[in-house]
């Protein structure tokens, strides 16, 4: 479910739309008026992410399901789109977004990497030995447990109406206005009119959009629904291509918007007339306690020029896992049917355990892979002052299978910090220090190492500003000291977002309802309480963040640990090989030199002597192979006597061959 939040923050979300043209449609939250009694920053709009399913249908349509995230008063949601044609409106599923998510996302590493040396001595042993007729595979003496070697675990016109009205309609609980307008100024005072929570700071955003000759959608809910009612909504109108609206997007963006599509069609996409480029996979790294593949994305699409597109699924348009899980069939017969948990949302049993939501959103998956063949997954970092352009998707035939995976470690040294060299200390300390970076970017800026925590150094006219990113942790970078957007346009008077806000060692700027902080000189900005202060600052990282500091750590110097001090009965030490910059120091050297020569080879003992079975007379016996003894003849007995010929018989039928 979406967050449910008393705060009165718009989410805005731009609907990504298909057509030839350069300008396309968009979709945002017009900022409502600030009531009474409300904080600037609980005003303020903050959109995160972005995330739309295109349909490619063949026939000149596109169906778009947009994600709608909101929170907020129910009563001032007001959601604009701009498409090419008066669509056709129904409603999504939501939980069909969060499947197809967690279905082609990148896989994330979930641990560091130990590049601690191993030991300079380690165990070795002869080979196991089997030995006929002996109760174990080991000899003697071998501890089994002993015997493995060491594993390594390295890793218009003014008098033309406003507007000219095409539809209205009720969709699920949404009321909606299909509209066309040439001056987007009037078409704001005419919604507002209408009872649209809007205000004029949509106009410039809107104006290319009307220039271009597209119309527009207006939504809002209807009197007494809450948040619960708010669902995806899905458009089909007629279009070529996909492509996303920026520009009306930096209305309400966060720095750094993800915003990723997911277009189904007959071949792959790709973006058009912009960089598409390949993921450094090698620069993702897991550290401090979270993956830094938010910020290495960031940073690597800003080094492609601000514009560049990662693809990161191409393939077969994919099933839902629980499609073809063998608990999932017809009938049910893993017997999970009741037990409380939605484990297959398709099947007939699990009606009980799995919400009409959930089951909604997998039949809208498993409906659009069997209708498309392909589904590529397309996504961008942008903050609000690079999204200047509308780019576009165009079908790439020959585009290879993509499935990004995320397989890299961070190396780290916490597990020996005690054997590094005194000399190499400091450096150790400093690069373990300026880890902290590789999970935030500072953008236009430098990120540095503040009392254990990452801040940012920002550049000239820049300012610090926190945001949530992608794994919904909080973070910070620096950002223009300008909006983009004039927040107050039309006269609004907004609250102070500085009230109460401690910037440290620097100024606070109210930024469109956000608190950020210019720094004095060799000050960083850090998160505090979830917000931007300014504070003394160790070591600098020498980049805006983003990457792996790590690396430099196989340089050190380290004393390799001590050897073992047994290798059971018939193991010695052996020298293995060992990466550069590690040190043979007097702990590491065996403490006794016997455990250097190496044992006997195990042998398996002498058989036992074969027994005699009658002086002379091959007749008088025969000899039980492999048993150590004799099954004589009537006349002829060892043991002469009742018990002796019992006992002999006894042995014959226990170890004659079984008729099969």
């Amino acid at each position: 479910m979406l967050g449910r939040s008393a705060r009165l923050v718009s989410v805005a979300v731009a609907l990504v739309v298909l057509r030839p043209t350069p300008c396309e449609a968009c979709g945002c939250f017009s900022p409502p008026e600030p009531p009474a009694g409300v904080s600037a920053q609980d005003y303020a709009i903050a959109q995160r992410s972005e995330q739309i399913i295109f349909e490619v249908n063949g026939d000149g349509t596109i169906t778009a399901h947009v994600l709608i995230e909101y929170e907020g008063d129910p009563a001032s949601f007001a959601w604009i789109v701009p498409v090419p044609n008066a669509p056709a409106l129904a409603l999504s599923e939501d939980f069909a977004f969060r499947l197809l998510d967690s279905m082609t996302r990148p896989a994330d590493p979930q641990e560091p990497a130990d590049i601690c040396p191993r030991p300079v001595y380690q165990c070795r042993q002869h080979p196991r030995l089997y030995c006929p007729g002996a109760r174990s595979c080991f000899p003697p003496g071998l501890d089994a447990a002993a015997s493995d070697s060491a594993v390594d675990g390295s890793v218009g016109p003014p008098d033309d109406p406003p507007v000219d009205v095409i539809d209205r309609a009720v969709i699920g609980m949404y009321d909606t206005v299909t509209f066309a307008a040439g001056d987007a100024a009037a078409a704001i005072l005419w919604l507002q009119s209408e009872g649209f929570i809007v205000n004029a700071t949509m106009a410039p955003f809107m104006q290319p959009y009307a220039d271009a000759g597209m119309v527009f959608v207006a939504s809002r809910l209807v009197a007494g629904a809450d948040l619960d009612a708010i669902r995806p909504l899905r458009m089909t109108y007629r279009a070529d291509m996909p492509m996303i609206p920026l520009r009306l997007t930096a209305i309400a963006a966060d720095p750094h918007l993800a915003v990723t599509a997911f277009i189904f069609g007959e071949c792959p996409f790709e973006a058009m007339g912009h960089p598409n480029i390949t993921l450094r996979t090698e620069e993702i790294v897991f550290a401090n306690g979270r993956s830094n593949y938010p910020s290495a994305l960031a940073r690597q699409i800003d080094e492609a020029g601000g514009d560049a597109f990662v693809t990161e699924w191409s393939d077969l348009a994919p099933l839902p896992p629980f499609s073809a899980e063998f608990c999932c069939g017809e009938s049910d017969r893993c017997g999970i049917g009741g037990d409380g948990v939605c484990q297959c949302p398709l099947s007939s049993f699990e009606e009980i355990d799995c919400s009409d939501e959930i089951r909604d959103g997998a039949r809208l998956v498993e409906d659009l892979a069997f209708r498309h063949r392909s589904l590529t997954r397309i996504t961008t970092r942008l903050s609000p002052e690079e999204m200047t352009f509308d780019p576009m998707y165009q079908p790439a035939p020959s585009a290879g299978r993509v499935r990004v995976a995320l397989s890299a470690r961070a190396m780290t040294l916490d597990a020996c910090t005690g054997a590094i060299l005194d000399a190499d200390r400091v450096e150790a300390e400093r690069l373990a220090a300026v880890q902290i970076c590789a999970t935030t970017y500072c953008g236009d800026g430098q990120c540095v190492e503040s009392d254990g925590r990452a801040g940012c150094v920002c550049g000239a006219n820049r300012v610090a500003r926190s945001f949530t990113d992608l794994d919904a942790r909080r973070s910070i970078t620096c950002v223009p000291d300008v909006p983009i957007v004039d927040y107050a346009a039309g006269g609004i008077t907004l609250p102070d977002a500085c009230a109460g806000v401690d910037c440290g060692d620097g100024t606070c700027l109210d930024l469109g309802g956000f608190a950020t902080c210019d720094c004095d000189p060799d000050r960083a900005a850090v998160l505090f309480d979830g917000r931007p202060r300014c504070e003394r600052f160790g070591s600098p990282s020498g980049s805006a963040g983003g990457e792996d500091y790590s690396q430099p750590l196989r340089d050190i110097d380290v004393c390799a640990p001590p050897p073992p001090t047994s290798c059971g009965t018939n193991g010695w030490l052996v020298r293995v090989a060992q990466r550069p910059h590690v040190v043979e120091c007097d702990s590491s050297m065996p403490s006794n030199p016997r455990l250097l020569v190496v044992p006997p080879m195990p042998m398996c003992p002498p058989p036992p002597p074969e027994p005699d079975c009658g002086v002379g007379d091959l007749d008088a016996g025969t000899m039980i192979v492999g048993g150590g003894g004799c099954v004589c003849s009537a006349s002829h007995s060892r043991n002469r006597g009742f018990g002796g010929a019992l006992f002999v018989t006894l042995v014959f039928l226990l170890v004659r061959p079984r008729r099969r």
